[in-house]
C-alpha cells in the first residue's frame, strides 16, 4: 500500500495545531499457565491497535481544506501515513484514518473538527 506525506500537524509537516490529543488504551491480551508445583507464569501481549483521537476548534476554512486534502490523499482508511505523537514524542508509522467529522459550526470561519486515526500493533 502507499505511503502518504505525514499528518499535517503543525509541528513536523505544515498545517493546524491540533488542541486536544487523546491517546485511547490499547487492548491486551493475557494468557495465564498454571504448572503443578503451584507456580504461575504470565504472558501480556498487545493485541489490539493504538487510536488517537485528535479534537480541533476554531479552524478556517483554509485549514479545513489543509485536513481534507490529506484525507484525500489517504483515501479515508485506505493508504498509511506517519503520525507524529506530541505526548510521548514518537513518530508512528503505517496509521491510517478511522474517521473524520467537521462538527457543527455557527461561524463559516470558525469550524469544529474531530480526527480519529488508528495503527494495528
Amino acid at each position: 500500500m502507499p505511503t502518504v506525506a505525514n499528518y499535517p500537524d503543525g509541528v513536523g509537516t505544515s498545517g493546524p495545531t491540533i488542541d486536544r490529543v487523546i491517546k485511547q488504551p490499547i487492548e491486551y491480551k493475557v494468557e495465564t499457565f498454571r504448572f503443578d508445583d503451584g507456580g504461575a507464569d504470565v504472558n501480556v501481549t498487545p493485541c489490539g491497535m493504538l487510536r488517537w483521537t485528535l479534537e480541533y476548534e476554531g479552524l478556517t476554512a483554509t485549514e479545513v481544506t489543509t485536513l481534507r486534502n490529506h484525507v484525500n490523499l489517504a483515501k479515508g482508511g485506505v493508504n498509511d501515513f506517519s503520525f507524529y505523537d506530541r505526548h510521548d514524542a514518537s513518530t508512528y508509522t503505517k496509521c491510517r484514518y478511522k474517521s473524520w467529522k467537521v462538527g457543527r459550526h455557527l461561524k463559516t470561519w470558525w469550524n469544529i473538527l474531530t480526527v480519529e486515526i488508528e495503527k494495528f500493533t
